[in-house]
């Protein structure tokens, strides 16, 4: 694997690996198979792959890949045309391939010689195997390790309840053993209250519990001494307390507690006859309100508002942004369902009068999907789905229209969303770099056969290429003004500037990688959370940051306004992960909300819905799609 490796994994992991990769290699030379390397190119540090999630359970996880054939077709590749890198032996490269022909047969050979030595190999030392998977356990247990905390206090109280209940069933789903607090605590100086959750050290899978919990810090690596940076193959930090906008302290000393430990998550009752008074309100800094809402809004056709404020009702706070509700006998037929399903206690009121507010309606969202393929369109759509958050997807051809026929949007959407991808995809079909791709170049695997050899005559269908062209453009500039909302995650705001004229520009652009450098790292931010964009939102937060975009915004022509949502601080801005050059984004914008006559761009400069894990960050782009109506 690539360096560094993950300090949390027992050190039998990496041998144990390197053992039966190497007798699969043997077996594999054996049957003269040639173009074999092993130990290149696959990050030790990231262990959000299903190979890697298996180290931090004290398992064996091996990944093995072949050269492609696209699909199914036969490649014959000429010498010359295999790179200079694969051609030359080195110690992890003894045997390079010659080139010629390259079959699918060749790679189900090659796969099931793997697999079988593999098998071999287990046989062989299988006393050993299971002996050491107890071994490392045990040592989880047991043995306190360099820079190890004692545990991990997460307090019951919390900005998002059930967001941080459903991080407590990320971690019980991966063997992790938590406790809860029976009263309260003292650590230090610091009182826990009673129902806080604990999260010891000392159990068996406590390399799992410890990588998820605590806060990366990547090493500075160069390329050279005082050269550029070597880039990490994926994320340089992933602490999911940080992702889920989840308050949890990591504790170093010891500390006694009354503690029981937990068998399930405890998911609280709902309690009984809410939604009974004549209005409801939903907290906007719970993310399950917006799932809430949204049914109430489709299903039960309720009439709903926002507050435009914060405001104290029967002396409970009422933040901005939160959903009111008329209480009609749909809503209160449809309410218990939900409550129960989501983990929600709602608000009742009597009346709303005196309730600074502003009319909500059901968004009707499109959400655009090139046919070049971008994940992070896909997590979007998951998001959606998970949320249940009706959408529609929109091709080139539901942008552009047809010779026969052009499209009018504002008839058919409120607002409309662009995920993590490049203007020339979007407006051409071009690649034109890769704002929502593997930071900084991240290598790939063996490739010399498909990697390396001429590119593909195109037979792709006509209807499958190109982009949404100037008609596309032409046509969500009108659906903006007359009032739609367009939103741009993290690359695709460059869509905004470059094509419509949105009043900011990306700060970084051109700067090189010796000036600033963050790859896939979580970074703080200030948040305005009186404004819509900002509705429920702590005023920190910590944001994915992921070939993301400092903005810098400007006074706007007479038919644009702009709104800084979110920026960066003026220091102390990484929290986990790796940043050079962080003075590039201080005080700079991440999220802005534009207005263009009568609609929005709104630019998300971060992946504030990265890998649909980054829920601390998805208000910014569900309070895009449930903005409020203007008075």
């Amino acid at each position: 694997m690539m360096d560094p490796p993950l300090p949390n994994i027992h050190p039998l992991v990496w041998r144990t690996q390197n053992l039966l990769g190497t007798s699969m290699a043997y077996d594999l030379q054996q049957a003269g198979k040639s173009g074999i390397v092993n130990g290149r190119s696959y990050t030790a540090w990231y262990i959000g792959a299903g190979d890697d999630t298996p180290w931090l359970h004290n398992v064996i996880g091996i990944l093995s890949e072949a050269a492609s054939v696209r699909l199914a077709t036969p490649l014959f590749i000429e010498p010359n045309e295999i790179p200079k890198s694969y051609v030359e032996k080195m110690m992890d490269f003894v045997d390079p391939w010659p080139g010629g022909w390259w079959r699918l047969r060749d790679i189900v050979e090659y796969e099931i010689i793997m697999a079988e030595g593999l098998l071999k190999a287990a046989a062989l030392h299988k006393e050993e195997l299971l002996l050491n998977f107890w071994r490392m356990s045990k040592d989880a247990v047991e043995r306190t390790d360099k820079g190890q905390p004692y545990a991990f206090v997460i307090p019951a109280k919390q900005h998002d309840v059930p967001t941080m209940l459903r991080m407590l069933d990320v971690l019980m789903r991966g063997g992790v053993e938590i406790h809860r607090a029976k009263a309260d605590f003292m650590v230090g100086n610091r009182l826990y209250g009673a129902g806080a959750f604990v999260v010891l050290m000392a159990q068996p899978y406590k390399p799992y519990a410890w990588a998820l919990l605590e806060k990366q810090k990547y090493p500075d690596i160069r390329q050279y001494p005082g050269g550029p940076p070597q880039p990490p193959y994926d994320n340089a930090g992933w602490t999911l307390p940080l992702q889920m906008g989840v308050s949890c302290d990591e504790i170093g000393e010891a500390f006694e507690a009354r503690l029981e430990k937990l068998d399930e998550v405890p998911y609280p009752k709902t309690p009984a006859g809410q939604g009974k008074a004549a209005y409801l309100a939903l907290d906007a800094r719970v993310n399950a309100s917006f799932s809430v809402a949204f049914a109430l809004l489709k299903e039960a056709k309720a009439e709903a508002w926002r507050t435009k404020s914060r405001t104290v009702i029967k002396g409970i706070e009422v933040p901005a942004g939160s959903f009111v509700i008329r209480s009609t006998p749909e809503v209160k037929t449809a309410l218990p369902a939900l409550l129960e399903k989501h983990h929600l206690a709602v608000l009742d009121l009597p009346d709303v009068e005196g309730l600074a507010k502003a009319g909500l309606k059901l968004p009707r969202i499109g959400l655009y999907q090139s046919w070049r393929g971008n994940a992070d369109e896909g997590w979007t759509r998951y998001l959606f789905d998970d949320m249940g958050l009706a959408y529609k997807t929109l091709h080139n051809e539901g942008l552009k229209g047809t010779k026969e026929k052009k499209p009018d949007l504002r008839t058919d959407f409120d607002v409309i969303v662009f995920a993590d991808e490049s203007t020339a995809v979007i407006k051409s079909g071009q690649r034109g770099g890769m704002p929502g791709g593997a930071p900084g170049g991240a290598p790939g695997g063996m490739g010399a056969p498909g990697g390396s050899s001429r590119p593909p005559t195109s037979t792709t269908p006509p209807e499958y290429e190109g982009g949404i062209g100037q008609e596309g453009v032409d046509a969500l500039r009108a659906f903006v003004e007359k009032g739609g909302r367009v939103v741009t995650l993290n690359g695709a705001c460059d869509l905004a500037i470059s094509e419509f004229g949105a009043p900011a520009r990306n700060g970084l652009s051109g700067v090189d990688r010796t000036k600033f450098f963050c790859p896939t790292s979580i970074l703080r931010i200030l948040v305005d959370n009186e404004t819509p964009i900002g509705y429920g939102m702590p005023k920190e937060a910590a944001a994915m940051f992921v070939n993301s975009l400092a903005l810098d915004t400007s006074s706007p022509p007479f038919d644009w306004d702009r709104k800084v949502v979110g920026a960066y601080p003026e220091d102390d801005i990484l929290l986990s992960g790796w940043l050079l050059g962080g003075e590039n984004l201080a005080r700079r914008a991440c999220v802005v909300d534009t207005k263009y006559k009568e609609g929005r761009f709104i630019l998300i400069g971060i992946r504030s819905q990265s890998r649909a894990q980054s829920h601390g960050t998805y208000k910014f782009l569900l309070n895009a799609l449930f903005y409020p109506e203007k008075e």
